[in-house]
């Protein structure tokens, strides 16, 4: 399943770097348990942010190659549940 993130009144990009105004071009899943790992990437014109929630995940999605063209940002977890209901639910959060 694919996590994408979706803020309201604002673009993505613009929300990621809000959030995190320092990503990394090397994936990197945070140590500290509090965020997620969130890859950005840009798609016809259009940037899409989605959650991967392990390192199969990122292996399945970046089709086992490095990411080049990739942005990874570290979130936290609590504004990755307000714009992802289903990555919550994925969580097994209420």
């Amino acid at each position: 399943m694919r996590y994408l993130l979706q803020p309201e009144n604002t673009s993505t990009l613009s929300w990621l770097f809000e959030k995190n105004a320092n990503p990394s071009v090397i994936p990197e899943f945070p140590e500290d348990g509090k965020s997620e790992l969130v890859m950005a990437y840009l798609l016809n014109g259009v940037c899409y942010a989605e959650v991967l929630n392990g390192p199969a995940h990122l292996n399945q999605t970046c089709a086992g190659k490095f990411p080049f063209g990739r942005l990874f940002f570290h979130i936290p977890q609590q504004d990755v549940f307000d714009v992802c209901a289903d990555f919550k639910n994925y969580r097994g959060l209420p």
